[in-house]
């Protein structure tokens, strides 16, 4: 079956479920196409699928690949990709970010999620740096008032709100910890994943040594996306508490309300998908439910949850500006 079958049987499945219709289709042929029936599909990714953001639906592979297991019941789902040829450019870097999520990816879900050729992985970074490290905040000022109704508004409306800290019994909260991977120190040329701005969105911990990580998306940004991206956040963060990953020396003065520290000392990991809506195959928590069970076990477990701003006393509508 093609990706347009796939495409029908997720709406139709969707719909005998819940009762509702709604356009729900995997992402154009271009960037990933599927093959096979329900005993096995292969998941082929395009070169941009592949060194794009990994919030974007056309680059998610996780979140397909766990919607064909939940929603359609696929045994198993192989996925393989055009690689691009080796270079030092930021392309280069998303794809060994790519590389980290597929390995990671099949290491969580190995009785029915497989890379092939696995071959392919030999060119990641990760399996051959001595020393990785993560970047940490800075001294970065503060660039002014956000667009209304933007992530970065909504974002700094939470990060200011009692009533959200309240929500999850948050102790301390800060914003944009960076995920910036490097192999020995932190400096230009020696970049393993994309840094830039790449960050969590909003980060946490409680009195009971558990590390919040939130995802956040405003108006109407309801992609399946958010599924990739809040699980690299979490895979990272577990990666660092096992130390697999080093953190930089934070500099004297700089912004962090939580630093490598208080990572390094929390023992599980509450990953948030937080907005006002989610993409309707996020429903009945089927996806979530084998995130969490796959990681449920782990020496640092992670456990995710989907919460609607409104369920927690939060109208950015009315409040974020």
């Amino acid at each position: 079956m093609s990706s347009q079958d796939w495409s029908a049987i997720l709406a139709r499945n969707y719909a005998e479920a819940t009762g509702a219709k709604r356009n729900v289709r995997l992402p154009s042929d271009r960037h990933i196409s599927v093959e096979g029936d329900v005993e096995g599909v292969t998941l082929s990714l395009s070169l941009t699928a592949v060194t794009a953001n990994m919030q974007s639906d056309s680059a998610a592979f996780e979140a397909w690949a766990l919607a064909l297991k939940a929603w359609c019941g696929v045994r198993t789902i192989a996925v393989d990709w055009h690689a691009p040829p080796p270079a030092d450019t930021p392309s280069w870097r998303h794809y060994q970010r790519f590389l980290y999520r597929a390995q990671r990816f099949a290491t969580l879900f190995p009785d029915w999620f497989r890379v092939i050729p696995q071959e392919q992985l030999a060119v990641s970074r990760i399996l051959r740096c001595d020393s990785l490290v993560l970047n940490v905040a800075g001294k970065t000022a503060d660039l002014g008032s956000p667009p209304p109704n933007s992530e970065a508004a909504l974002e700094r409306h939470l990060l200011g709100s009692e009533v959200f800290r309240a929500a999850f019994g948050l102790t301390r909260l800060d914003r944009q910890f960076p995920v910036g991977l490097f192999n020995g120190t932190v400096a230009r040329g020696s970049e393993v994943f994309s840094g830039g701005k790449s960050a969590i969105d909003l980060i946490g911990v409680d009195g009971q040594r558990r590390l919040w990580l939130f995802e956040l998306k405003a108006g109407r940004n309801e992609g399946l996306g958010i599924v990739s991206e809040l699980l690299f956040y979490a895979l990272v963060m577990q990666d660092a508490v096992r130390r697999r990953f080093a953190f930089a020396q934070p500099e004297a003065g700089n912004r962090a309300a939580i630093g490598p520290q208080d990572v390094l000392a929390c023992e599980r990991i509450e990953a948030c998908f937080l907005a006002p809506n989610f993409h309707p195959l996020l429903a009945q928590d089927r996806i979530i439910g084998l995130l969490s069970g796959a990681m449920a076990g782990d020496d640092i477990p992670v456990h995710f949850r989907m919460v609607r701003l409104a369920d927690i006393g939060i109208a950015p509508e009315k409040q974020v500006s």
